[in-house]
């Protein structure tokens, strides 16, 4: 079922979002410990004093920004597929008061889909680069995987705040929040009641 102005009525619209603020403390809260052990992992793996010269300060830096701005286009490449308008229904954008770049996707696409452009950039820019680090010894590549970990907190907690609708829920993402309304179909709402 496509969610527009005509059908809203028949939805029951329930929001799922944190502020800014506060995602970016829960992802310290949240992923935190996981850096911590990814970072103890590679550590004991390598068993090498650790330090960064000014030089590889200089490209921590770029890859950060670089990583950041991948992150989320990484969002918008995968909502993408799931819009009927597809690049015309992804925004990006800068929260200056957060100091954040966001993907923003204006199209309801179903909540699967929406858990699936959730979490691909947490795999693609921090997961997959430890697992290369981690094997190579790249301990710059390595900090910032786990920088990028640290980051994805936002899109675990907006995981977590749907983990118990259901993948057919229609999702409509949040451009100023941490997280999204649903629109459940009426007579699915009163289904899962």
């Amino acid at each position: 079922m496509i969610l527009n102005q005509n059908n809203i009525d028949n939805f029951t619209q329930i929001k799922k979002t944190v502020s800014m603020g506060k995602a970016n403390v829960f992802s310290f809260v949240i992923m935190g410990p996981a850096v911590i052990i990814l970072f103890i992992l590679y550590a004991y793996n390598w068993k090498t004093i650790f330090y960064l010269s000014m030089s590889d300060c200089i490209i921590f830096i770029l890859g950060a920004i670089l990583l950041a701005i991948s992150h989320e286009f990484i969002h918008g490449f995968v909502f993408h597929f799931f819009c009927i308008e597809k690049w015309k229904s992804i925004k990006f954008g800068i929260l200056t008061e957060y100091l954040t770049i966001y993907c923003h996707c204006k199209e309801a696409i179903t909540l699967s889909q929406y858990r699936i452009g959730t979490m691909m950039p947490l795999i693609f820019t921090g997961i997959i680069p430890y697992i290369i680090a981690l094997h190579f010894g790249n301990f710059i590549l390595m900090l910032l995987s786990l920088l990028m970990i640290l980051g994805a907190g936002g899109d675990v907690i907006i995981i977590l705040l749907c983990i118990r609708e259901k993948g057919k829920t229609l999702v409509i993402d949040d451009e100023k929040e941490c997280g999204c309304t649903l629109y459940m179909a009426k007579a699915i709402k009163e289904e899962q009641s």
